[in-house]
């Protein structure tokens, strides 16, 4: 196994807990026999300090600025029985929190120590997604893993990740096992849902959001006199219209995608659920539509797409959030309540926070703070990794 050594810089940042170590870092490796991994045995190095220290073990990637992703700070062999020990750790953990569904994130990459790997279960298939080189040279390995516990129908391989170029490595979508999956039936609680785990956003659904759609349904079924109306903004697939749907008359659900909306339309029939109008627009603009032409709702879900992917969108983010939230306060009835997201990592919830409150100061609207809420607990924070918590949400009710 090879060594990599890091600077004093470096080793203030590796003892801080954060699992990366970035390759501005490490010691000049140039003329050495690192520069590039081609193999399982060549991507995992001990990792040391400028004294020769032992730290840890890491997968090693040159081509990254992500050069060092933590695996272990033991000196333990990295083999099948430690990959296998990991993933029961994550599955033991899982059988505490995940109840009453048939879907839920397995393994949160560094959350779970599994760095660069995403595992997502969908009834009966396995979908995983990986964006580190390390990870990529074991996936066979993780697979095989995976299967033996499982024995799923079949193991997808999601990698249409962006982010794999910084890798070096390339965008595909690959069925490591099993027959090509149709639409998977999936359930939360009392409602079903079909997932498409080879052509749907993330690994098919927006699994982060699974407990909010529970508060959500719950906060507004108590609190609302009946009847009532919401509006699922940026709804994609409608799960969230789908649990207001069982306390609401009517909901609203508002996207831009048709496809999307073709799949609300199949969800609503294998519900049986009739009290959704399914609206392909924008959303921005349909909202400032509604304020001007005086739509209320009783209940408003904002769950748009991320704003700032990098800092040097939060400029921005800021603006588009505080536009975003004043049209859904300014379309709310007296009473009514809204719940609203962001999920880039890059903007606050200090900052988020903060465009509301702008939003409502221009609205003329008083707000109180009911709920805050984050991801479903299957996609824990690790705190010492900051980027593992990047989903922020909160309801209010308008006062």
């Amino acid at each position: 196994m090879h060594t990599i050594k890091i600077t004093k810089k470096g080793q203030a940042w590796f003892n801080t807990g954060h699992p990366w170590v970035y390759k501005d870092d490490i010691t000049d490796n140039r003329r050495g026999v690192l520069q590039y991994a081609p193999t399982s045995a060549d991507c995992i190095v001990n990792v040391v300090s400028e004294s020769d220290k032992f730290l840890a073990k890491a997968f090693y990637n040159p081509k990254s600025q992500i050069a060092l992703r933590i695996i272990t700070k033991k000196e333990e062999n990295i083999n099948r029985d430690f990959w296998a020990s990991r993933i029961k750790k994550a599955i033991d953990y899982r059988k505490n929190i995940i109840k009453d569904t048939n879907t839920y994130r397995l393994i949160f990459s560094e959350s779970d120590v599994m760095p660069g790997l995403v595992a997502d279960i969908y009834g009966s298939v396995l979908v995983m997604q990986i964006s580190s080189l390390g990870m990529e040279m074991l996936k066979e390995e993780i697979a095989d893993i995976l299967k033996e516990i499982f024995r799923p129908d079949a193991i997808i391989l999601r990698n249409d990740l962006p982010v794999r170029k910084f890798e070096g490595l390339k965008e595909e979508k690959i069925i490591l096992f099993g027959p090509k999956p149709d639409l998977i039936e999936v359930y939360d609680g009392e409602i079903r849902y079909l997932a498409d785990v080879l052509e749907g956003h993330k690994t098919g659904m927006y699994l982060d959001q699974r407990e909010n759609r529970f508060v959500v349904a719950n906060i507004v079924g108590a609190g609302l006199p009946r009847p009532y109306k919401a509006l699922d903004a940026f709804c994609y697939q409608g799960l969230f219209s789908l649990h207001l749907a069982k306390h609401a008359s009517e909901v609203v659900a508002l996207d831009s995608s048709k496809p999307a909306l073709d799949m609300l339309n199949k969800n609503m029939e294998l519900n049986n659920i009739k009290n959704i109008t399914p609206m392909n627009a924008n959303a921005f603009d349909k909202l400032k539509e509604f304020s001007h032409s005086g739509e209320k709702f009783d209940f408003i879900v904002l769950d748009s797409p991320p704003f700032a992917k990098s800092k040097r969108e939060i400029g921005g983010a800021k603006r588009g959030y505080k536009d975003l939230n004043l049209r859904a306060i300014q379309c709310l009835n007296e009473g009514g309540y809204f719940a609203t997201f962001s999920c880039s990592y890059n903007f606050s919830e200090e900052e988020f926070l903060h465009s509301i409150r702008l939003a409502a100061a221009d609205a003329k609207k008083d707000l109180c703070l009911i709920a805050k809420l984050g991801q479903s607990k299957d996609h824990p924070f690790c705190v010492t990794f900051p980027e593992s918590n990047y989903l922020k949400g909160f309801i209010f009710q308008i006062r």
